[in-house]
């Protein structure tokens, strides 16, 4: 410096006058303070100093001048800075030759200004911008005694403040409290430094700062050593300082490094750091900020190829999450082209992060749909360990990185996933997961929505590098299958409910390999998803399937996808084996729709179990069913039931129509179906040969009882009618209108008790013909009929014979005592044919009255017939009765036109099928005859006994002359003249007796003709 080398010319005056006063003790020399500062005015500097002193120092030998409270200023009056205390060494030796050399300065609290010029060169300078060429540079090689400061070889600088004017970077700092020694050697000069940064606010930043300079090397280097100081103070000091504003937390460490003179550029620089508490600015993260509770970096950056070389980067992220990077960033040279580029490749090893903490520490550039979806869908669970490799593109200036590039490994555990919104958690999902440059994959080695366990798999995640990833997953799940049906219940699914089913009476197990796509996007829509898969269903049970049966030890191999599901298999229906067939469709805007279709063999004990006998009066013998079941998209469903008869009997005794097992026959049966109930007419349709029938069975409204059957037409044997059945409180009320039907099995069955018919019945009909049997015919109609308790109770017929004669038919049980019966017909001919009872008489009235009683508890009709005026032609066993000699005559008369008869009387009760005959009188002018005994019209056999008596008119008049015809003829109603006669056997051939010699008999001892025989009993 030329201020030293001026007051070493001053000293040097005065060296051989004072140095023997030197040897003594420090001389005060305050008297030479103008010539001292006339020195330091010569070197353009103006000096105001409060005293001047010498001194020996005992242990080195050299001349120290102290100078106190030294002011340099400029010439203008501006500071330049105070040196309180200044004191300067000098070489003994050249002193005592008159030389003045300085060999140590030191300085204490200085106000220093550094300056490094353009070219890079360093030198301390007391002048301004003005006065910068004045200065004199400290000389860091070998000492040089020829020059002012040659053999300067120690420098110590206390409690400073440096200004710091960078000249190359265009910058100006400053440092307060600094503490400094230079010292010099052969080889090079070497130091400390120590100092403290204000930050302002009351902090400090302190730094420890060692170099050493080799000056055959032009070489220096340096070592600065930190203690907890926050990196962001310092990003003003130089450009390539600027990243270090985003650390916010206290930084403790060392960085080395070397200034090559010779190149005039940085070597290397080595940096061994540990992080404290804080975090760090980053746009990437979601909070604008990185967090951390410590860390450690060991890395190495080269300035001139700009490569940051990251040794161990150790980042403790809170509750025990760690992540250690270590890996190479490129293209870090300040103010090189591209430096807004920077390709990095890192390797990641990110350790115990829960999923709560995902949204701080996943990057928002790194596939940021992936990200969303992750955050809304992931709701628990622990990533134990992510193991990455990452090819970035870095964005120093913004704080930005882009990945290019990642592959690597996961494992993970105890995971929670919202795979759908709305639908149950899939939780404690496991297992590993690779990542590549375009795919994150993740194999699963455990978890369970609800109660389906997971069973492996994998779930893919593709095109990372795009707007919008691709999620695809297969996946083996296993549990119950009512879980299973819980799941697809769920809004916003519902199709369980939306085809009938209650996954609360559904019980089974499933086993299914289900395969999804699906965008990676927030807010997922059922119909963003693409699925597809197969599934086994075992041991599965339904309750109250139908008809309050269940369904179980069902079977069933199952195929589904997005646009529907397939499930075929065997189970058993209140125990009878069934296949099944279902299948169901998502497709389309009117939402779910399904069909099923149902096949089992039904035979007697089948529909004994399901309630769905007929008796086997009606049905017997196995019948082929299939149900088919049907729900439309718009919620509406319907049964049809086809029914196979061909193998079953069927009978209609009332028609007396069968159809025997073998023989063709099929049954259909349609309804529409709301929850539970019927939503509307069931429509049923039966075929056979004989038998031809369409009703529609109209249900109680909500319910499931039967309100009416409309028959649309019912033929079956000789009837071909249609109708209405209309329920009536506990009974039933039909009103039928038709061509025909045949009433004699109803007839038949008048007094038959059979409980299964003891429903209630009326019936009100309106037909064209009623059949009594093949050609008895009763034509135009009307009948009222009235069953209860298992029998026919009320009965009103009226019709007329082909010949336009009538007949009426009344059988009244509506009063307190026992039904009566009543018949009246003004043909008693056409009557007899009509009834089979006889068909060789004609004309003729006829009246029949009775009532229904109970003989020995079994059902019976005792009645009395009255007929007057008829004929009886044709009648072969008539006439082989009438074949003896007496009668012969009247048997030609039945070959002809008939014997004329006035009057018949009889009594007879029907009970158990049988007719019971216990008189039977009938007479006219030409013949009486008598009748008693039994007939079997099922059977079609008789047993009757009686008398014949010709000529009845003249017999009879005999027995009403007094006395005589008392003797005689044995009173009122017997004849002179009659014969005994037998009938046994077939109806239509039977045995004929007659016993010729009762026929001259007395009279007296038959009574044939009594009037008053039919009287009614009291």
């Amino acid at each position: 410096m030329t201020w030293l080398a001026s007051i070493a010319a001053v000293v040097i005056i005065l060296v051989g006058a004072g140095i023997w006063r030197l040897m003594s003790g420090p001389v005060a020399l305050n008297f030479l303070l103008p010539a001292v500062q006339a020195a330091f005015a010569r070197t353009g500097l103006e000096v105001a100093m409060s005293g001047v002193s010498l001194a020996i120092d005992g242990a080195t030998h050299q001349l120290d001048l102290n100078i106190e409270n030294a002011r340099l200023s400029l010439p203008d009056g501006e500071k330049l800075g105070d040196f309180p205390q200044l004191a300067t060494g000098f070489t003994l030796g050249p002193l005592l030759r008159g030389r003045l050399v300085p060999s140590r300065i030191t300085i204490e609290r200085p106000v220093v200004r550094l300056l490094r010029d353009p070219a890079g060169r360093i030198s301390f300078d007391l002048g301004n911008a003005a006065t910068a060429g004045h200065g004199a540079a400290i000389g860091v090689g070998p000492a040089m005694a020829e020059a002012p400061l040659g053999v300067l070889d120690r420098l110590q600088v206390g409690d400073a403040t440096v200004v710091v004017d960078d000249r190359m970077l265009g910058r100006r700092w400053q440092v307060d409290h600094l503490d400094a020694l230079i010292a010099r050697g052969a080889s090079g000069t070497g130091g400390r430094l120590s100092l403290a940064l204000s930050l302002g606010d009351g902090r400090t930043a302190k730094f420890d700062a060692t170099f050493r300079y080799r000056a055959a090397q032009r070489t220096l280097d340096f070592a600065l050593a930190a203690n907890r100081v926050e990196p962001a103070i310092l990003a003003s000091l130089a450009p390539v300082l600027a990243p270090l504003a985003d650390l916010h937390l206290p930084v403790s460490g060392v960085v080395h490094t070397r200034f090559d003179f010779a190149a005039s550029r940085f070597g290397p620089l080595q940096l061994d750091l540990a992080l404290g508490g804080g975090w760090i600015a980053t746009r990437e993260f979601a909070d604008g900020r990185l967090a951390l509770t410590g860390g450690t970096l060991h890395a190495v950056y080269t300035p001139q190829s700009g490569l940051l070389r990251i040794g161990r980067l150790v980042l403790d992220l809170g509750g025990g999450t760690r992540l250690v990077a270590d890996g190479q960033v490129a293209g870090l040279v300040p103010g090189a082209p591209g430096v807004g580029r920077s390709p990095a490749r890192i390797a990641l090893d990110l350790t115990r992060v829960p999923i709560a903490k995902f949204a701080a520490l996943w990057p928002l550039g790194l596939s940021p749909h992936g990200r969303a979806w992750v955050l809304a869908n992931l709701r628990a669970g622990i990533l134990d360990e992510a193991a990455v490799q990452l090819d970035l593109a870095l964005d120093p200036a913004h704080g930005s990185a882009k990945v290019t590039q990642a592959r690597g490994t996961l494992r993970y555990r105890d995971v929670a996933v919202n795979y759908m919104t709305g639908l149950p958690l899939a939780r404690n999902i496991a297992g590993t997961a690779t990542l590549t440059e375009k795919e994150l994959e993740f194999a699963p080695s455990g978890g369970s929505v609800k109660g389906l366990k997971l069973g492996g798999g994998s779930v893919r995640i593709a095109d990372l590098n795009t707007p919008v990833p691709i999620l695809t997953a297969d996946l083996a799940l296993a549990g119950p299958l009512r879980d299973a049906l819980d799941i697809l219940d769920t809004r916003p699914l519902g199709v369980a409910g939306a085809i009938g089913l209650d996954p609360a009476a559904i019980g089974g197990h499933v086993e299914t390999r289900l395969h999804l796509q699906l965008p990676v996007v927030a807010g997922l829509k059922p119909i963003d998803i693409d699925y597809s898969g197969t599934a086994t269903l075992g041991k599965v049970t339904m309750s109250r399937v139908a008809f309050g049966h269940d369904l179980t030890g069902g079977d069933f191999a199952v195929t589904y996808a997005r646009s529907g599901v397939r499930a075929t298999g065997a189970a058993r229906f209140a125990g009878t084996p069934a296949t099944i067939d279902t299948a169901l469709s998502f497709g389309g805007k009117a939402g779910v729709s399904a069909i099923s279709r149902v096949a089992m063999i039904l035979n007697d004990r089948a529909r004994q179990r399901i309630g769905c006998d007929l008796t086997p009066r009606i049905l017997s013998g196995p019948v082929a069913a299939e149900l088919t079941y049907s729900v439309e998209g718009g919620g509406h469903r319907s049964a049809a039931i086809a029914l196979d008869l061909r193998a079953a009997r069927l009978a209609v005794a009332e028609a007396g129509w069968e159809k025997p097992a073998g023989q063709p026959g099929t049954a259909r049966i349609d309804v529409d179906l709301a929850h539970r109930a019927f939503a509307g007419a069931v429509r049923i349709a039966v075929q056979a040969k004989g038998l031809d029938g369409r009703f529609a069975v109209v249900p109680v409204p909500g319910g499931t009882r039967v309100a009416r059957v409309d028959i649309g037409r019912l033929v079956v044997g000789g009837d071909d009618f249609s109708g209405t059945v209309t329920r009536r409180g506990k009974g039933w009320h039909a009103a039928v209108d038709g061509r025909r039907v045949d009433l004699q099995p109803v007839l038949s069955r008048t007094l038959a008790d059979d409980t299964n018919t003891a429903t209630p019945l009326t019936i009100s009909a309106r037909l064209d013909q009623v059949a009594f049997g093949p050609g008895r015919i009763l034509h135009g109609v009307t009948a009222t009929l009235s069953r209860a308790g298992g029998a026919w109770r009320s009965m009103r017929i009226d019709g007329s014979y082909a010949n336009g004669r009538t007949l009426s038919f009344r059988l009244d049980g509506g009063g307190a005592g026992p039904a009566r019966l009543e018949i009246t017909s003004n043909d008693f001919g056409s009557a007899l044919r009509l009834l089979a009872v006889a068909d060789n008489v004609d004309g003729g009235s006829m009246t029949v009255t009775g009532r229904l009683a109970d003989i020995g508890g079994t059902p019976a009709v005792q009645a009395q017939i009255a007929a007057a005026d008829f004929s009886v032609v044709r009648a072969p066993i008539a006439t082989r009765i009438l074949s003896l000699p007496s009668l012969a005559g009247l048997s030609s008369m039945l070959s002809g036109s008939g014997i004329p008869f006035s009057t018949l009387r009889a009594r007879f009760t029907y009970s158990a099928g049988q007719v019971a005959l216990d008189r039977l009188n009938v007479y006219g002018d030409a013949l009486g005859v008598t009748a008693r005994g039994a007939v079997d019209p099922a059977r079609r056999t008789l047993n009757l006994a009686g008398t014949i008596a010709p000529a009845h008119g003249l017999n009879s008049m005999l027995g009403k002359v007094p006395v005589i015809g008392a003797l005689l003829m044995g009173g009122k109603g017997e004849s002179l003249f009659a014969a005994y006669y037998q009938l046994s056997g077939a109806i239509d051939d039977p045995a004929v007796s007659v016993d010729p010699f009762s026929a001259i008999a007395p009279g007296f001892l038959r009574r044939l003709f009594d009037p008053d025989l039919f009287a009614e009993p009291q």
